[in-house]
């Protein structure tokens, strides 16, 4: 079977361009959760999404700005930088969280309040969370522990798919990695022709980042490259006057997926040496692009 793209839009979730659920619904974030997936639609709702595409709420919590299966239980994060388990016994906020260190100085550019953006699991059930703007926060089982400096304004964290304690990051000081469960962070801006980086992804041995001229975009276009080496272009995908955001990247076996902000979609099956153009899409959303092998 060959691989698909799913992704979330402002008027649904569609698989290869095609709806397939919660059309005419703005869909906000989706997240993998073992054979299917689970989508927030309006910031509010939490369902899970199984490969024939029935859906199932799950929850409902306002503000949620993005998702994950911690252990196997759907997990958001939300404004006001906190994080909320959906499970039988319904949502329960994480206490720990919500007294993580350096909490305090978390703040967001325009004085409102700091957001949980993006949060994965590693394959040895690390936990990784990226405030913004508050850092990256870890916990292995022993509790919340912050990484690095709150000001590099990370915007997207992944746990690195097959390294046990890695992960990386997407910020607005480049683009950073970690193979020691955060205690210390390599950054690189080498080889890209700016340095405010907006989403990052793993494909195989290659790591996928867009970066532009700042928060409102220009020049944005989409790198890779081996962790240590400089990045090179990814040719074939052009540059943007608008960001290419958190999520906007993703990659599975034999694809890797880009969605611009036009809502052109990009897919590359030889790790990014040519490009081309899959579909079309109205109104991409942030954590959007997910790329799965076959479909029902």
């Amino acid at each position: 079977m060959s691989p698909s793209i799913l992704i979330a839009t402002a008027d649904g979730l569609l698989l290869d361009g095609s709806p397939v659920a919660f059309e005419g619904r703005d869909v906000t974030s989706l997240a993998l959760d073992g054979d299917g997936w689970l989508a927030v639609v309006d910031r509010s709702e939490i369902h899970s999404v199984t490969s024939g595409w029935s859906t199932k709420l799950l929850g409902r919590t306002d503000g949620v700005d993005s998702v994950a299966a911690f252990g196997g239980v759907a997990t958001v994060g939300t404004e006001s930088a906190r994080i909320f388990t959906i499970g039988p016994a319904g949502i329960q906020a994480d206490n720990r969280f919500d007294n993580a260190p350096d909490r305090d100085d978390w703040y967001t550019p325009w004085g409102g309040p700091p957001t949980v953006r993006s949060l994965d699991e590693g394959p040895d059930g690390t936990r990784w969370v990226n405030v913004h703007v508050g850092g990256v926060l870890v916990d292995d089982g022993s509790g919340w522990r912050q990484t690095m400096d709150v000001d590099n304004d990370v915007h997207q964290v992944i746990a690195h798919p097959t390294r046990p304690g890695a992960a990386l990051a997407a910020a607005a000081v480049g683009v950073g990695w970690s193979t020691d469960l955060g205690v210390t962070w390599d950054w690189s801006k080498d080889g890209l022709h700016a340095h405010y980086a907006r989403a990052v992804a793993v494909g195989g041995e290659l790591v996928f980042v867009s970066v532009s001229r700042g928060p409102n975009g220009r020049d944005a276009g989409v790198y890779r490259g081996r962790l240590g080496e400089p990045f090179e272009p990814c040719d074939g995908i052009g540059r943007f006057h608008e960001n290419i955001d958190t999520g906007w990247i993703a990659s599975g076996p034999g694809l890797v997926a880009v969605v611009g902000p036009t809502g052109v979609v990009f897919a590359s099956s030889d790790g990014g040496n040519a490009w081309e153009e899959a579909f079309r899409v109205d109104r991409p959303r942030a954590l959007a692009v997910i790329v799965r092998t076959g479909h029902s």
